[in-house]
């Protein structure tokens, strides 16, 4: 039992499973550490400065390790020099950032296993698609008319109003409603909302999502599980929501007058 290797795909780090609030082991901090680590050579926007990150490597920061492992600031720095000492890391660190490579990542994701492993992803992927294809073609029915099934639900209305507000297309922001109609989330804090959102935005920046391609499930499978743990009464989620429509139908008013006043000026 001790021999072979299984696939892991990174998305389990999204699984209520993974996201348990929890202090992590060391060995769960070396597990993370690896599905962080890029699979091939990468680049992204950091400030005003373009990144290149290698194959094994991944750009991260002692504070964001801290709140991820839930370590004090010591324990995680003296954990990344026990790696490097035993050859298992290199790090790197300026001002603005914190570079790990993992050394013989190879040993961990040959590059034939990458190759397959993304072929058998991506043929996956294309089943799925396929599927969404089908239904979607059966289903026969334009944007608007989806608009229209959609239950007058004010939490929908909300995060709808968030997300445009975010420059997510139209389309994006149905399909993510729609997710989250499937697995009948018609009630959800704002909070969660924002921090589910910020955690997407962070993975993007960070080079772990290639793209918004998949953002309809992974922001309903996200917002479900930070659901789930907040354990909040329906009660609760309904005054919060009510005070966020307060507060937006407040902030359309005032657009409004200001538009109608400088019309009049």
């Amino acid at each position: 039992m001790s021999k072979g290797w299984i696939k892991l795909y990174r998305d389990i780090k999204d699984h209520w499973i993974y996201q348990e609030s929890r202090k992590f082991s060391k060995y769960e901090a070396w597990l993370d550490m690896l599905m962080s680590a890029n699979y091939k050579d990468n680049k992204f926007v950091l400030g005003n400065e373009l990144i290149e990150v290698k194959r094994g490597q991944f750009v991260t920061s002692i504070r964001r390790l801290c709140n991820e492992w839930d370590w004090s600031n010591t324990k995680v720095v003296q954990f990344l020099e026990l790696l490097q000492k035993d050859g298992m890391i290199e790090v790197t660190k300026d001002t603005k950032k914190t570079v790990i490579t993992i050394i013989k990542y190879d040993i961990y994701q040959t590059s034939n296993d990458t190759e397959k492993t993304e072929n058998t992803h991506e043929d996956d992927t294309e089943q799925i698609q396929k599927h969404t294809n089908k239904k979607v073609k059966n289903e026969n029915k334009k944007e608007e008319e989806i608009n229209n099934e959609r239950p007058n639900n004010i939490a929908y209305e909300i995060l709808q109003d968030y997300l445009i507000e975010r420059e997510i297309d139209q389309q994006t922001i149905n399909q993510t409603i729609r997710e989250l109609m499937n697995r009948n989330i018609d009630l959800f804090l704002m909070d969660n909302v924002e921090k589910q959102f910020e955690h997407m935005m962070e993975k993007l920046n960070y080079g772990e999502v290639d793209n918004h391609n998949g953002f309809p499930v992974y922001f309903a499978n996200g917002l479900q599980m930070r659901s789930i743990q907040s354990n909040a009464s329906r009660n609760y989620q309904k005054e919060k929501l009510r005070e966020y429509e307060i507060a937006m139908l407040e902030k359309r008013e005032r657009d409004t007058s200001f538009y109608y006043n400088w019309l009049d000026a």
